[in-house]
């Protein structure tokens, strides 16, 4: 097996033991004190150092639908230190407008204002929550977009965690309603109903459901770019990525494609750690180990064995073979670059030296850790060495002659 770049948790605990020297057989320090050192040096060093770059590290866009009545909409929950990097308006046909925090002590020159429909233009900040000063209760529609950045997850060991084999969807066959030239399309590959002797990517229409059902799930196997099986008049569709369309081109067709979506993992779910209603992460296993999608909620009797259902819309965008799921908040990799990951290590170190009382030793790790700090920027930082990021004014008179808004103010 490859060597990877990153460390999970587990390999994070033993890269921690070899360097500190620790006897694997020591019980001052549990598994689960060497984590909660990391998830600590984590919170106090390497996530606000990573921020202080404004390089885009963490980002995360959620959105709240505008409701009648409703003027205070909370930051979300996750955000590190309640912050949030921009705030945006977007209508029911996805056009985004730009929307302004003003002084709170000023909110009611802002009441008054006329705006274009359902444009909303400013906002203040309470305590935990966005205000909008010129909410128009009935006329109010659209959502909010909140860009901020998210908290890393808490690392967990490795056990916890449930690694996705593939996908598969269920796509019914009915024969009262297919006719010769019925399409499939998989991705880019068109599979065709015909009645006679099936060519490449045909599947010949059977004396039954069941028989047709089978004839499709041969016809996808001998592609050999997806996996099938039958039973009954239901083909169960296998793919390694979440984002892969499969459409018919016409409704009533004799051709169904559920609305749920499996997602198999490569052991039993272990109930200890999931179960129904439990909410979840989506995480990437990857290079940037990020979270594709937050605290979603494990349906109702989802969970069978290794796998769970759910529906489409609950499963985000991106997500493919090998990523994995946690319990929200929490994660088996840390979500750092790959190279900071040993700069974590040495960070640990430092704390169960400092906490053994073990000064020479600890001494010798935080010169290396300033060693490495001196050295993080260079890895960090512009991270697009041949183009610097353009400067624009947006309020010029240019721009917002372009943009076609009137805010107002």
């Amino acid at each position: 097996m490859a060597a990877k770049p990153y460390y999970t948790s587990n390999n994070l605990i033993e890269a921690v033991k070899r360097k500190a020297s620790i006897p694997l057989s020591q019980v001052t320090f549990t598994e689960n004190d060497i984590l909660a050192f990391a998830n600590e040096e984590m919170m106090m060093s390497q996530v606000p150092m990573m921020l202080a770059y404004h390089e885009e590290y963490y980002v995360y866009n959620e959105e709240v639908v505008l409701e009648a009545n409703k003027d205070r909409y909370p930051i979300p929950a996750r955000a590190i230190g309640m912050r949030l990097r921009d705030v945006k308006y977007k209508d029911n046909n996805g056009n985004l407008y730009d929307m302004t925090r003003i002084d709170p002590s000023n909110r009611e020159l802002f009441q008054g204002i006329t705006y274009p429909v359902n444009v909303l233009a400013a906002y203040y900040l309470e305590n935990t929550d966005l205000v909008l000063p010129h909410v128009r209760p009935q006329t109010s529609t659209g959502t909010i977009s909140f860009s901020y950045f998210l908290r890393p997850n808490q690392l967990v060991l490795d056990e916890r965690a449930a690694i996705i084999n593939d996908f598969s969807k269920e796509i019914t066959v009915d024969n009262a309603l297919l006719v010769a030239g019925t399409l499939l399309n998989v991705g880019n590959i068109t599979f065709t109903a015909v009645v006679g002797a099936p060519g490449t990517n045909e599947y010949q229409i059977g004396a039954s459901s069941t028989d047709t059902a089978t004839n499709l799930a041969n016809a996808i196997n001998t592609n050999g770019t997806y996996s099938a099986t039958s039973m009954v008049a239901v083909v169960s569709l296998s793919y390694e990525e979440v984002d892969l369309s499969i459409t018919t081109p016409n409704e009533n067709n004799g051709i169904s494609i559920s609305t749920n979506i499996e997602i198999n993992f490569t052991a039993n779910i272990d109930t200890d750690v999931f179960a129904n209603d439990d909410l979840i992460d989506f995480l990437q296993t990857g290079s940037g180990h990020k979270t594709y999608g937050i605290d979603r909620e494990i349906p109702l009797n989802g969970i069978s064995g290794a796998t769970i259902t759910f529906s489409d819309s609950e499963v985000p965008d991106g997500v493919h073979s090998g990523d994995y799921i946690c319990l929200a908040q929490e994660c088996i990799i840390p979500q750092l670059p790959d190279d900071l990951h040993n700069g974590l290590a040495e960070r640990v170190v430092a704390r169960l030296l400092e906490a053994l009382g073990d000064r020479e030793g600890l001494g010798v790790v935080n010169d290396k850790i300033q060693d490495i700090d001196k050295r993080t920027g260079n890895l960090i930082d512009q991270r697009v060495d041949s183009d610097c990021q353009k400067i624009l004014n947006k309020y010029s008179l240019l721009r917002l002659g372009k943009s076609g808004i009137n805010r107002g103010y």
